[in-house]
C-alpha cells in the first residue's frame, strides 16, 4: 500500500506534467479561460489528494494499533492458559511481542514461554507454570536479638547461674544441649 508521501508526490509530478504539456502548446488567447479552468480543477484534485493521503495515514495507523491489540490480546490468552496471571500474563505478552516478529500463534507463544521459563514443560507436552520448592537455606535471627520462631530457645547467662545454684544437674544438661547463650556477658567476674 502506497504511503500518504508517495500519492501525494506522484500527483504532484503529474500535475507538474500537464502543466508543461500545456506551455508547449502555447495556448491563444482565446483559451485562457480553459487554461484557467484546467489549474483550478488541479488545484482541487491536488487538495482532495492531501486530504485523502491524511486519511490514508490515520487509517494505517489506526489499522496498526488494532493489529497491535489483537496481537497483544491472544498472546495473554496463551499465557493465561499456561497458568501465569493475569497482571504476568499481560506484562510478558509485551516482552513477546518485543522480541518475536511474525505472527503470533499458541505454539509461538509456547515456545517463548519455554524460551523465557515462565512454564515448564512435563514429559507428557502439557505445561504448567513452575513452582519452586521451597528453599532450605540461612535463616536470619529475629529482631532484636529475639530468636527465630522454631528455633531452640537460649538460656542467658545470669538465669543459667541461677540454676546452677538450685539444680547442677539441671543446668549441666542445659550446656550440654547447647542452650546457653554466652553472647553479651563477660565470662569473668
Amino acid at each position: 500500500m502506497p504511503t500518504a508521501e508517495e500519492i501525494l508526490a506522484s500527483l504532484t509530478a503529474s500535475a507538474d506534467e500537464e502543466e508543461q504539456e500545456e506551455q508547449e502548446e502555447s495556448p491563444g488567447a482565446g483559451d485562457n479561460a480553459a487554461i484557467k479552468a484546467v489549474r483550478k480543477s488541479q488545484r482541487e484534485w491536488e487538495r482532495k489528494a492531501k486530504a485523502l493521503a491524511k486519511e490514508v495515514e490515520e487509517l494505517s495507523a489506526f489499522k496498526a494499533q488494532v493489529e497491535t491489540g489483537a496481537k497483544v490480546t491472544s498472546a495473554e490468552g496463551v499465557l493465561k492458559e499456561l497458568g501465569l496471571s493475569e497482571k504476568a500474563a499481560a506484562k510478558q505478552s509485551e516482552l513477546f511481542l518485543k522480541v518475536h516478529e511474525g505472527e503470533v500463534t499458541p505454539e509461538s507463544v509456547k515456545q517463548f514461554a519455554l524460551d523465557y521459563g515462565l512454564v515448564d514443560e512435563e514429559a507428557d507436552g502439557n505445561t504448567e507454570q513452575v513452582v519452586a520448592p521451597p528453599r532450605k537455606g540461612f535463616e536470619p535471627g529475629g529482631a532484636g536479638g529475639t530468636p527465630v520462631s522454631g528455633a531452640k530457645e537460649l538460656m542467658d547467662r545470669d538465669t543459667w547461674e541461677s540454676l546452677y545454684f538450685r539444680d547442677k544437674d539441671a543446668a549441666m544438661r542445659v550446656v550440654n544441649e547447647g542452650k546457653l547463650d554466652l553472647s553479651g556477658t563477660p565470662l569473668e567476674r
